[in-house]
């Protein structure tokens, strides 16, 4: 769990080779099922690889099975 600057902002990281490419965060809505995404971040060396993408689609994704009714 990473406290950033948002109550309960928790961040995913994406990994390859145990090397970080870069990250999203999110915060859920108090009293909603809703999630606030708030930084998309892909570190410079590996943009224009797709995994920013691939980390917005996980994202979504894991917010759904989690019973996010918006994002």
């Amino acid at each position: 769990m990473y406290s950033g600057f948002f109550y309960n902002e928790t961040k995913i990281s994406c990994l390859v080779d145990n090397k970080a490419m870069g990250y999203i965060s999110y915060t859920k809505a108090p009293f909603f099922s809703y999630y606030i995404l708030h930084t998309l971040y892909v570190y410079p060396e590996h943009r224009k690889q797709s995994y920013g993408a691939q980390l917005l689609t996980y994202a979504c994704n894991y917010l759904k099975s989690l019973g996010a009714q918006k994002i």
